[in-house]
């Protein structure tokens, strides 16, 4: 489950062109955690 969530936060990354920060990354995982 855990590799699901790491490929979706690089995919968005990728998708966003690198313009997500840390912040939001944390945001992410809490709302998958």
């Amino acid at each position: 489950m855990i590799i699901h969530i790491i490929n979706g936060i690089l995919a968005i990354i990728e998708w966003a062109n690198g313009s997500i920060t840390m912040q939001h990354l944390s945001e992410i995982l809490r709302e998958n955690l």
